[in-house]
């Protein structure tokens, strides 16, 4: 049943119900009623907490008791989810519980990205960084300068 496998990994992701539901933009009640099976996510949500919890999506919805998936997987073309079928053992919950809590708001929101918003995302960081460094080489030439200045 897909509601206890949400559940399963969630919990072995570390995360709670409320920042599952933040990232998924839902409310926490909406994503409790996935857990207990009271009502599924559409194919759009499933794609995310695929991502989120970086699984195959086969790993979700596969059924040993039942082949009645209440998702159907004929959607799942549309979904970009193509990084995410690689596993990686660093992914573990043990790492990810060593991360600040801003590491772990950014992973969350990260892997509900689709790929166009994970490059942009990305891109747009290494030109900050870059910018941001120039900055500081530009400001420690300027100090040094003066200091030769003073002297």
């Amino acid at each position: 049943m897909i509601y206890k496998k949400l559940k399963q990994y969630r919990i072995s992701c570390g995360y709670t119900q409320q920042q599952v539901a933040d990232v998924l933009s839902i409310d926490r009640s909406t994503y409790a009623y996935y857990e207990i099976g009271r009502t599924s996510p559409d194919i759009t949500t499933v794609g995310k907490l695929i991502r989120l919890f970086n699984i195959d999506y086969r790993d979700l919805l596969d059924d040993d008791e039942d082949d009645s998936s209440p998702v159907s997987d004929s959607g799942l073309g549309s979904i970009d989810v193509e990084e995410e079928e690689v596993r990686n053992d660093e992914n573990s919950p043990e790492l990810i519980g060593k991360l600040t809590k801003e590491e772990r708001k950014l992973i969350l929101y990260f892997r509900v990205m689709s790929g166009s918003q994970r490059n942009d995302l990305l891109e747009s960081l290494g030109v900050k960084i870059k910018r941001d460094n120039e900055n500081v080489k530009r400001s420690r030439r300027g100090r040094k300068k003066e200091n030769k200045d003073d002297n």
